[in-house]
């Protein structure tokens, strides 16, 4: 899915068993231009538009609040470096603050790439 431009390599703070071959299958969707790193009809990479922050209905709001694999609740500022990657799902219980106070009030910790 890697390598044909359907997801990304999302990595934490540890290695874990495939993290060479999904970071090298990553550069190489990168570079064939697949899937997400690929162009939209407007000339623009898709990875780019629309960001989650600007189709987020308060578009102060764009602290993204995301549940990693081990329940952790994380949250990703502007600048981060996993925020552009990161998605929301509100289904899945993540959400969207307007402050890091607001985050931690609610709970949830900074990223430790930020």
């Amino acid at each position: 899915m890697i390598r044909e431009g359907y997801a990304y390599e999302y990595t934490y703070d540890l290695p874990y068993k495939y993290q060479t071959e999904f970071k090298r299958a990553q550069k190489e969707a990168e570079k064939n231009k697949a899937g997400l790193w690929g162009t939209t009809c407007e000339g623009q990479t898709s990875v780019n538009t629309p960001t989650a922050a600007s189709v987020n209905n308060a578009n102060s709001c764009n602290i993204k609040g995301n549940i990693n694999a081990k329940k952790e609740k994380i949250y990703h500022v502007h600048g981060c470096g996993s925020y552009n990657k990161t998605v929301i799902s509100e289904n899945g219980g993540e959400r969207w603050f307007c402050s890091e106070q607001d985050a931690l009030d609610a709970g949830w910790r900074k990223a430790l790439n930020c």
